[in-house]
């Protein structure tokens, strides 16, 4: 069909899956949630196919804890 309406990037259905999940992360939506929806057969398998994501949440995390804890001791 994409190649019939001359739609580039060609993207599979696998890749249109991968991108919905690095979204709903990207926009905060939990490990957990993100594994249901995607019908991964445990949590592990999400955590390591969107590792890259991942620890950008924790940088992210780290930096809330910093700033957290900065503002109630100014």
């Amino acid at each position: 069909m994409l190649l019939e309406l001359n739609i580039r990037p060609l993207i599979t259905m696998h890749g249109l899956r991968h991108t919905h999940g690095s979204i709903l992360l990207h926009k905060k939506a939990s490990y957990q949630y993100v594994s249901r929806r995607l019908d991964h057969e445990d949590i592990e398998t999400t955590m390591r196919t969107y590792a890259h994501l991942l620890k950008e949440t924790i940088e992210e995390n780290d930096q809330l804890a910093i700033d957290t804890f900065t503002e109630m001791f100014q």
